[in-house]
């Protein structure tokens, strides 16, 4: 491969001499320290140079990989791939577009998902040998083709606004669909034809369809792939030969036969099926040829195109000539390589539209196109009492051997109907039931205060000040860093202290240096884990020892496990900002960074050590610290009100869920936990997991896309992948790597990968980080109820081997369809119910426990007062009784 050969022989060329400055006799040393740093600088450059030249070298070694493993390709790239919506049972909400990366090596059209999967199982291949490519145009349009007229035709616009979609297909001889593919851009799309073209493919003009089998042969002129020879054997067996025959051998489903070329399709769905033309494809391809092959036709327009010379057989052309809107005629002629003859076929209305100075057929109330759609109409011939109706074999649509090739469209909306209107039923039986619970007012008012209680100012005051007081361990994270800068300095000096000439005492000198800087990266270290662990513990520990309320306990504990995911990486990352600079190094994302993008990497360390880039850092929606990040140029204030509005609807809807349908379900089903009543507690189960799906959804997209957009928006954060299409997961584990995308590169930046460096097996590495946010699951749901019972953490542990499981599954079933079900079944249905009716079960019980306390300790309480006042009064009658005897003392003596 001459991409292999040039980068092995670049790579093979390169000397292993040292770099310039520093392979020479040492010198004098009259040049001093300016002599010493130039030499330096020289050395500085020269790496530089290397590296820049190592990693051209190593795009072409993979750029030669790619080649090896995809064959001789001729062209590659993404095309957007028309999934049709009959066969996916169970893609309500599948997409009727893919994009889908494309390789195009001899015949073989293969697809994969991205690119990054070319080295993998293509997700389909298409031998395209004998094939057709119809090209799709925009019926009704008109174009002005020079100065005295136009052509008619151009091409399928599809979406709204200025943006524009070329679409194309590939057909069987016979017309059976193999691919239909389009892209947005016009020069890819002339690309991808030219390349089928040259393939060995028929290009078709704009608007016609592949011929019948019969005259696909005739026209290939004895070259056919698999169907022709498949005919030519059935017509040398004197086989009836079927339409339905001619398709692709990868389906057993007959096709009924189709109908001929000079049948139109009813009006509104022209263009051979297209259901997003005006008129048929066919009317523009009649003005095409009434136009004339040099395309000026009776308007005398066609400008450049009648200046076109025809190209010679078999050239590969520009695909202009495929996509030219105003001269479909010659693009037959440039396709076809013979000149296209003048048609005296009578011109349809478009061309008479086009003659006429390219206004559209419909100009003077649609006459032309209705009497031209009338005349193409089909008729159904008349049937006298034996004409035969059975003439093709077919197999029945909801057969085995055609439901999944036929379209189910109408089942689908009848399972959207269903679905809405049983949740209907659910709805107005819950209001009929509960009527409305939610009382927004109250609810907030209930979360902060307890009726009965009015001791408790003091400790929602503290928990209330905890709050802002979070901030003084993000000052306590800078002032360690700026230490550590000062430290850093200190150790520059002492380098530049070491002696150049004696060699024993330059090594006891970088020896006592290294030793030094051990001894300071370890002093900052545990200043930074004492300063993390006070900015978790503490604020935990005021929720628990307070008994904070449900509301700010839980808003109190989300905020300080974000803060200390925040300064961890903000440690983390200054810790290897500081080895890159004791190594004169830049890292990427810093300015003048080889890598770094100068439009938004504007700062380099130390630089970044401010207050201001500290407090942009904690209100940004990320978690993973970096000197530069990429950002927006304004806020756009528009979108950020809606954004607001959006994200105060979908808070009172997860509210609304809450009080209206979990809360009842809930507290109904404590009796069947409590009598151990499985099966009632599966009822109750399936009962809650509906309202848990929809209290879920509401958070993700309050909290992933609205929350942290606008604080995206508000801090002009440029970023904003918080998640990705984790709803197609077909593991556990994609799905763990795809929905929160923040808390994953957290824990892959600063858990996962400092494992990996550190030894530690793949395997463990991944249960490493389960663990960690096992724990902080645990925490963020135990601290705020005031109680451990570690079924978060179970919950989270347990994902480890069922990440097994559902990888094992896919590799043998060979469907990511099982894998997402089993995401959906035991997250969704299953996992998250049990987990609300566990947790809810332990906090009532504690309730009880409390109450059931309380009430003893004021019955003891009332028990001491009661003895107490037993204990007074006998005091009171005992010193009554000595009154009396002291006063019966006092009289005996006057009596």
């Amino acid at each position: 491969m001459p991409v292999l050969s040039a980068a092995m022989a670049r790579l093979s060329s390169r000397s292993p001499a040292s770099p310039a400055g520093t392979s020479g006799g040492g010198g004098s040393s009259a040049g001093g320290a300016a002599g010493g740093g130039a030499q330096a600088a020289q050395a500085v450059a020269a790496l530089q140079q290397q590296l820049q030249e190592l990693r051209e070298i190593n795009a072409q070694l993979q750029e030669a990989l790619h080649d090896a493993q995809t064959g001789a390709v001729a062209m590659r790239g993404y095309l957007s791939k028309h999934t049709p919506a009959g066969p996916q049972l169970m893609g309500l909400f599948a997409q009727e577009w893919e994009l889908r990366y494309f390789v195009l090596a001899g015949s073989v059209l293969r697809y994969y998902k991205s690119e990054r999967d070319v080295g993998l199982s293509p997700r389909g291949a298409v031998d395209v040998q004998g094939c057709y490519v119809e090209l799709e145009v925009e019926d009704g349009a008109s174009s002005s083709g020079g100065a005295g007229g136009g052509g008619a035709g151009g091409l399928l616009l599809w979406g709204r606004g200025r943006r524009g979609v070329w679409r194309f297909r590939i057909v069987e001889p016979g017309g059976h669909l193999l691919l239909w593919l389009s892209t947005d851009s016009r020069a890819s799309a002339e690309q991808w034809v030219a390349a089928l073209d040259a393939a060995g493919l028929s290009v078709l003009p704009p608007g016609e369809r592949a011929p019948p089998p019969a005259a696909a042969a005739a026209r290939a002129g004895g070259s056919r792939g698999k169907t022709g020879a498949r005919q030519q054997q059935q017509q040398r067996a004197g086989e009836p030969q079927t339409d339905w025959e001619a398709c692709s051998t990868d389906s057993e489903l007959p096709e009924p036969p189709r109908k001929q070329q000079q049948q139109r399709a009813p009006a509104g769905r022209g263009g051979g099926g297209n259901p997003y033309s005006l008129l048929s494809a066919r009317a523009l391809h009649q003005a095409a040829r009434a136009a004339g092959p040099d395309g000026g036709g009776p308007g005398g327009g066609g400008g450049a195109v009648a200046a076109a010379p025809a190209a010679a057989e078999g050239e590969v052309t520009s695909a202009v000539s495929f996509f030219d809107a105003a001269a479909p005629a010659a693009s037959l002629a440039r396709v076809s390589g013979a000149s296209q003859p003048s048609s005296s076929a009578p011109a349809a209305p478009a061309a008479a539209a086009a003659a006429g100075g390219g206004k559209p057929a419909a100009a003077d109330g649609g006459g032309a196109a209705r009497a031209a759609a009338a005349a193409d109409k089909p008729t159904r011939p008349p049937m006298s009492g034996s004409t035969p109706v059975h003439t093709v074999t077919r197999y029945s649509f909801l057969s085995s051997d055609g439901v999944w090739a036929a379209r189910h469209d109408g089942l689908l909306n009848l399972a959207m109907i269903i679905l809405v209107v049983s949740n209907l039923r659910l709805i107005l039986e819950n209001l009929l039931k509960y009527g409305i619970r939610l009382n927004l007012v109250s609810y907030i008012a209930s979360s902060f205060r307890r009726r009965g209680d009015s001791g408790r100012a003091k400790e929602r005051l503290t928990v209330l000040l905890c709050f802002p007081g979070l901030l003084l361990f993000a000052a306590a994270a800078l002032a360690i860093e700026w230490l550590a800068l000062l430290l850093l300095r200190w150790e520059d000096k002492l380098k530049a202290g070491i002696p150049k000439k004696e060699a024993k005492a330059q090594t006891r000198a970088a020896a006592a240096l290294a030793a030094r800087v051990r001894l300071h990266e370890r002093l900052v270290f545990v200043l930074n884990a004492a300063n993390t662990s006070a900015a978790l513990f503490l604020p935990c520990w005021a929720v628990h020892a307070t008994k904070a309320d449900l509301l700010p306990g839980f808003a109190l504990t989300l905020m300080t496990i974000t803060l200390w995911m925040k300064l961890v990486s903000y440690a983390h990352c200054h810790s290897d900002l500081r080895d890159a600079h004791r190594q004169n190094q830049l890292r990427p994302g810093e300015r003048s960074a080889p890598d770094a993008d100068p439009s938004w990497a504007v700062l380099k360390f130390p630089e970044n050590l401010t207050p201001g880039n500290m407090a942009w850092f904690l209100a940004a929606p990320t978690l993973v610290y970096q000197v530069n990040f990429p950002r927006t140029p304004r806020i756009r204030k528009r979108w950020l009100l809606r954004r607001v509005v959006e994200l105060l609807i979908f808070l009172g809807l997860f509210l609304f869920i809450i009080q209206q349908y979990v809360t009842p379900t809930v507290e109904n089903s404590t009796l069947a936990l409590r009598q151990s009543d499985w099966l009632r507690v599966l009822e109750r189960i399936l009962k809650l997991a509906i309202p848990t799906i929809y209290t879920w959804l509401c958070m993700f997209y309050c909290l992933f896309h609205l929350h942290l957009n606008v604080l995206g928006e508000l801090t002009r954060f440029g970023d904003r992948e918080f998640y990705k299409d984790f709803w197609n997961a077909s593991t556990v584990g994609e799905y763990w790597r795809t929905w929160n995308m923040p808390v994953h590169k957290f824990l892959l930046r600063t858990v996962y990968f400092p494992a990996m460096r550190a030894g530690i097996s793949r395997y463990w590495s991944t249960v490493l980080v389960f663990f960690v946010s096992a724990v902080f699951h645990e925490l963020a749901v135990g601290v705020p109820l005031h109680m451990v019972r570690l079924w978060a953490f179970t919950g989270i542990m347990l994902q480890v081997p069922l990440i097994s499981i559902t990888e094992a599954l896919k590799r043998r079933v060979k469907s990511a369809a099982v894998g997402n079900a089993i995401f959906w079944i035991s997250f969704c249905v299953l996992g998250q119910p049990a987990a609300v009716m566990a947790y809810y079960h332990d906090f009532l019980k504690l309730k009880q426990q409390q109450a059931a306390a309380t009430a003893v300790a004021a019955a003891a309480a009332a028990a001491e007062a009661a003895a107490a006042a037993a204990a007074a009064a006998a005091a009171a009658f005992g010193e009554a009784a000595a009154f009396a005897g002291n006063a019966t003392v006092a009289a005996l003596p006057l009596a």
